[in-house]
């Protein structure tokens, strides 16, 4: 008897879902439509099943507030708060020079 049949068929259910679910790096912050998706999510779950899940919801929506507030991806931000500092003379200044066109290495998987 394999797995799929000890939980009632859901290795099909797995299967048709697979292509629309992205595996992503768990070091990673979560991205924007991310949060968003979970702030969807968890108001259904809050709505459906009670307020008892109602503090993770709270939760994901301070998490969606604040990264609409930074604005982009951590490599998005990074490269902002660069070229605001060396249109200003800072980066000069701290002696860091940047090398243009850099990226970073692919991650095996």
């Amino acid at each position: 008897m394999g797995l799929g049949s000890s939980l009632g068929g859901r290795d099909a259910e797995a299967t048709a879902n697979a292509g629309r679910w992205k595996r992503r790096d768990l070091n990673q912050e979560p991205t924007l439509a991310e949060i968003e998706r979970g702030v969807l999510f968890m108001a259904y779950v809050v709505e459906t099943y009670g307020e008892r899940y109602a503090p993770v919801l709270d939760s994901l929506i301070v998490d969606l507030e604040e990264a609409r507030r930074r604005g982009g991806s951590p490599t998005e931000r990074a490269k902002r708060i660069l070229d605001e500092a060396e249109a200003d003379g800072r980066l000069a200044a701290a002696n860091i020079t940047r090398k243009r066109g850099c990226q970073e290495p692919q991650r095996q998987t």
